[in-house]
């Protein structure tokens, strides 16, 4: 996999999440509580052949996630991750 490709997607999906909360990041204290709903895979929390770079940045994001909870506890603000999974053919 070439440098690009996994900057690419931690652009995408790493920098995207981060990018959202840094939008709201001023108004959610103010309001004296909220709630940070990030989108992972299960990519990212068991492996998937072939997508390491994709899998590093949805890993990240639910460290993102933890660390905001972390955070912005002390505004009563929430953060969390859901993480879709299906079975296909």
């Amino acid at each position: 996999m070439s440098v690009e490709a996994f900057e690419f997607r931690h652009q995408v999906h790493l920098m995207g999440s981060f990018y959202g909360r840094a939008r709201a990041r001023a108004a959610v204290p103010r309001a004296g509580d909220g709630s940070f709903v990030h989108f992972t895979s299960t990519s990212g929390l068991v492996g998937n052949f072939g997508q390491a770079n994709y899998a590093a940045a949805k890993l990240g994001i639910v460290g993102l996630s933890k660390s905001i909870a972390l955070d912005m506890n002390r505004f009563n603000v929430r953060s969390n991750c859901v993480s879709p999974f299906a079975w296909s053919r």
